[in-house]
């Protein structure tokens, strides 16, 4: 058997000649001595194959190198989050996706602003007591907060329920969307989608005397709300809802 130092020699002496240059007898004689590992299903690659790609392959996985090398050092500059990372909510961030008390619809007065679990019963209409359990004691639930306007005709909700996953959000997004939609809930028949968010739509009803009007949708992991009664413009409605997103984002 060949010595593990004839090998060398003989790889040494391809490494100088180069794959078009040396007789195929080295390269059988380098066949018999690489040890190799078989593994199931693997399709077996000729040596004198590998030896003709290894040169170039050397020179695309120093590039690749480089470029990992550039990533990660981007990244690390850049406070950690990837390229594209989402945002990463916190509850504090409540307080300024949330429609402010401070800066409520020309016209119309703060009434008030809750901030704890209290927000997860705030848009159920259909259920009181023990009935509403399911819907305080959502999976994942972090925080919430909502502030409510008013004038003499019309009200606003602005509402926002932070979850530890984009999952707990989404089962809790159906929740509340079936509240809107039952006839014990809002009775709101008509659904369009929404242009923000990852999912969501606009509801409104096709009786003209249910004038309520209700934009809900998720951004990841969580659930906002925009809601109106009354004659309220839905456009205003609209841009409200965008506006919050945007702070979500």
């Amino acid at each position: 058997m060949t010595s593990e130092r004839d090998l060398d020699h003989v790889l040494d002496r391809w490494m100088d000649d180069g794959p078009t240059v040396v007789a195929d007898r080295v390269i059988a004689t380098a066949m018999t001595d690489v040890h190799t590992t078989r593994q199931r299903g693997a399709r077996w690659v000729l040596l004198k194959e590998l030896f003709m790609t290894m040169k170039p392959a050397v020179t695309v996985l120093g590039v690749a190198a480089v470029a990992i090398v550039a990533i990660a050092a981007f990244q690390i500059l850049a406070g950690g989050e990837g390229i594209g990372a989402p945002r990463v909510l916190t509850a504090d961030d409540l307080a300024t996706i949330v429609l402010p008390a401070d800066d409520g619809p020309e016209g119309m007065r703060h009434d008030i602003t809750y901030d704890d679990e209290r927000t997860l019963i705030r848009p159920i209409i259909s259920v009181t007591g023990t009935d509403a359990v399911p819907y305080l004691e959502q999976p994942g639930f972090v925080a919430g907060r909502y502030t409510e306007f008013s004038d003499d005709l019309t009200g606003l909700l602005s509402w926002g329920a932070l979850f530890e996953t984009p999952e707990d959000a989404q089962r809790s997004l159906a929740l509340y969307a079936e509240e809107v939609q039952s006839d014990d809930g809002y009775a709101l028949d008509n659904r369009a989608g929404v242009d923000f968010g990852d999912e969501g739509a606009f509801y409104d009803a096709t009786d003209p005397a249910n004038e309520t009007l209700v934009i809900l949708w998720r951004n990841g992991n969580l659930v906002l709300a925009a809601g109106t009664y009354g004659p309220f413009d839905p456009d205003e409605l609209r841009s409200i809802a965008k506006a919050m997103d945007d702070r979500a984002n």
